[in-house]
């Protein structure tokens, strides 16, 4: 038995048929673990490449598990200095994570694959969203119990605490529309539907499209106009560049054909437009992102829409309706059940301290950070940071001419000549 780790695209990109087989056999991995959505991931971070892969045996030809990770580098409080953490790979933009295995193999794949991560000697592991059987949680999470490791289950939220993200509400489809709106449906939610598919089929002005290539880059531009109108409030600062990550997931998705848009226009003006992810493994499709108009207070232009999307899934003989993390009330009252979701953060207690050398992998994020920290911290701090920077990178012409400009910045200007005399 053995684990190793795949850190380059090169062999990302060798594992393509193993992953996508596994894939089609692990019903627990939905479309965030497929081999397409983690390419379109490393493309849009340029992060390195951090998979542990388990194989059974020296002599196995192919591997029967994946662990995709992310390698970050953290600012450590306490230390005053950058410490490696690792993460699931898809955090911060994937609802879902979790371990790729066949099935039959994951009392031996994920302990296994849990001590090497716990090997890597990581300051920290988060390991968030994990849409995985609780057993096979406990038997990864099992390889940190010990005195050594803190581990802390996180509760995660959003606007405000008023969500809770520890759940991933989904909706078995029916046999038919009909059955499914006699059946699952609130009352209430059953009546408006009716009314405002009528209401929708009586207006000549008023239509549901699906996005196309022509219309797309205009489509993504109005959905990212009104999702950042509709939360500008709750998320403040941070509302131009998380709509601008939604618009390039969603165009990243429709161009690998994993996604779908839909719009309701009225008068030829888009007053409301969801994404959905199509995944033909797990016959499923996944609700990723919704925007509407916030002045257009009639017509439940967002409940029409999930309503097409349903009719369209169980067309194509679909099973579930995914409505990812988020329990929001709507969900429920168009008949989906709770799924559990998994966040545990684990915090090694001996080694931020003790840990110096910093992954060598993460140079741009530690020039990233130290730029950041320039303004923010103390310059005996900033320092120790580039004193732990050059020791990993001694002789890197960024790093020493980053370097030379914060000495020039702080007034030591003989030291940064001969610093910047060194590289020449």
């Amino acid at each position: 038995m053995s684990v190793e780790l795949l850190d380059s695209k090169t062999h990302f990109a060798a594992i393509r048929d193993n992953w996508e087989a596994i894939y089609q056999k692990d019903e627990h991995a939905s479309i965030f673990m497929s081999w397409t959505w983690i390419a379109q991931l490393h493309e849009r971070r340029q992060d390195a490449v951090c998979v542990l892969a388990y194989r059974p045996s020296a002599a196995s030809a192919e591997h029967v598990a994946y662990l995709p990770l992310r390698k970050r580098i953290e600012y450590n409080r306490k230390s005053g200095k950058f410490v490696n953490t690792l993460c699931m790979a898809g955090n911060d933009w994937a609802d879902h994570t979790g371990v790729l295995c066949l099935p039959g193999y994951q009392d031996t794949a994920l302990p296994l694959l849990g001590h090497y991560l716990a090997g890597m000697q990581p300051a920290r592991v988060q390991l968030h969203n994990l849409h995985m059987r609780k057993s096979d949680v406990m038997l990864l999470k099992a390889c940190f119990e010990n005195s050594r490791y803190k581990v802390k289950r996180d509760r995660l939220a959003d606007n405000g605490g008023e969500t809770s993200l520890d759940t991933s509400p989904r909706l078995e489809l029916d046999s038919s529309f009909t059955v499914w709106l006699r059946e699952k449906t609130s009352a209430g939610t059953r009546q408006k539907i009716r009314r405002f598919r009528r209401q929708l089929e009586n207006s000549p002005d008023s239509l549901i499209r699906q996005s196309d290539q022509q219309s797309m880059d205009a489509d993504l531009d109005e959905m990212q106009r009104l999702w950042e109108e509709r939360w500008s409030t709750m998320k403040g600062r941070q509302v131009g560049a998380m709509g601008a990550k939604y618009r390039r997931i969603v165009a990243d998705g429709m161009r690998s054909g994993q996604m779908f848009v839909l719009v309701m226009q009225r008068k030829e003006k888009p007053v409301a437009i969801h994404a959905y992810y199509s995944d033909p493994v797990r016959k499923s499709i996944l609700f990723y992102v919704g925007a509407r108009d916030v002045k257009q207070k009639s017509g439940s232009p967002g409940l029409l829409l999930h309503a097409q999307a349903i009719e369209g899934a169980i067309q194509r003989g679909f099973r579930w309706i995914d409505f990812l993390r988020g329990d929001e009330k709507y969900k429920y009252s168009l008949g989906a059940s709770d799924v559990p979701l998994y966040s545990y953060s684990i915090t090694d207690q001996q080694l931020p301290g003790a840990a110096r050398l910093l992954d060598d992998q993460c140079l741009q994020q530690v020039l990233d950070l130290l730029a950041h920290h320039q303004s923010r911290r103390s310059e005996k701090t900033m320092e120790g940071l580039y004193s732990q920077a050059l020791d990993t990178w001694p002789a890197n012409t960024a790093l020493l001419t980053q370097y030379a400009q914060w000495q020039r910045s702080i007034g030591h200007s003989d030291l940064a000549a001969t610093i910047l005399s060194s590289i020449q």
